[in-house]
C-alpha cells in the first residue's frame, strides 16, 4: 500500500527526473544474518538484467555504457527502488524492439497494443525488470549511475529505502518516494530528517507501519474487494 502526499511543486520535480539522466545506486552488505538474500543474490539479479538487455554481451563490449554496467555488476551496486521507477515510453519502445530482434519475433509496423502484446508474449523478462530498463538506458541512452553508499550506508538487502541503515542520510538525496520504514525512522531520529524543501511525494509500504499510517480500515476494504472478486465454487 502507498500514500500520496500533497506538495506544491510535485509535478515539476517529477518532470525533472528523466532530464537528470541518472539513478542512484548503493552497495549491499556482503553477509546477512537475518535474511536469505543479500549481496550474492542481488548480484545475480543485476547480472541477469545486464545479460537480458545486452544480448549477453555486457562483459565484452567496451563502450562507456558497458563500462558503467560492468561497474554496477562487479560492485553489486543496487538501483532497484532507490527512487520512483519511471520509464519513458519512447525509450521503452526502442528497448523492446531491440530485444524482440534478439528473440527473432519482431515484425514491421507494430504500433497497436494488441500487436505489442503478441510481440512480448514469448519473451522471458528478468525478475526485476526496471533494473533492465536502467541498464538499457546506460548502454544506449547516455544515462549513468551515482553511487550514494557514502550517504546511505550499505543496505542489508535490496534498496536502502526499504530498510535504511541507522544514520542513513536519505534526506540529502531528496527522493520522490520513500518507504514507511524510512519515513518513521526519520520521525524518530534514527536517521536524519527528510528534506522539507523537496519532501517525498509518495510513501510506499504504509501497511508495514499500520499504526502510524492507520491502514487497518483500508486493508479491510481491500480484503472485502478481493473476496468479492474471487470466483464462485
Amino acid at each position: 500500500m502507498a500514500r500520496l502526499l500533497q506538495t506544491s511543486h510535485g509535478k515539476g520535480r517529477i518532470q525533472g527526473v528523466p532530464r537528470r539522466k541518472s539513478w542512484h545506486e548503493h552497495s549491499v552488505q556482503v553477509r546477512l544474518q537475518r535474511h536469505s538474500v543479500g549481496r550474492e543474490y542481488d548480484r545475480d539479479l543485476i547480472e541477469a538484467s545486464a545479460g537480458f538487455v545486452s544480448h549477453n554481451n555486457w562483459r565484452d563490449c567496451e563502450t562507456a555504457g558497458c563500462q558503467r554496467v560492468q561497474e554496477q555488476v562487479n560492485g553489486v551496486l543496487f538501483s532497484w527502488w532507490t527512487d520512483v521507477p519511471y520509464l519513458n515510453l519512447q525509450v521503452a519502445k526502442r528497448m523492446l524492439e531491440s530485444l524482440a530482434r534478439q528473440w527473432g519475433n519482431l515484425a514491421e509496423g507494430m504500433e497497436r497494443p494488441s500487436q505489442w502484446r503478441t510481440l512480448l508474449r514469448d519473451m522471458r523478462f528478468p525478475a526485476f525488470e526496471h533494473l533492465a530498463y536502467q541498464q538499457w538506458c546506460m548502454l544506449h541512452e547516455g544515462f549513468r549511475m551515482w553511487d550514494v553508499t557514502n550517504l546511505t550506508g550499505e543496505a542489508k538487502w535490496g534498496s536502502y529505502l526499504e530498510d535504511p541503515p541507522d544514520g542513513a542520510r536519505i534526506g540529502e538525496l531528496t527522493p520522490l518516494w520513500v518507504s514507511a520504514e524510512t519515513y518513521v525512522r526519520a520521525e524518530r531520529s534514527i536517521i536524519p530528517p527528510l528534506s522539507k524543501v523537496d519532501p517525498p511525494l509518495i510513501i510506499f509500504h504504509v501497511d508495514h507501519e499500520p499504526d502510524r499510517f492507520q491502514t487497518e480500515a483500508w486493508e479491510k476494504r481491500w480484503r472485502r474487494a478481493m473476496t468479492a472478486a474471487e470466483p464462485k465454487a
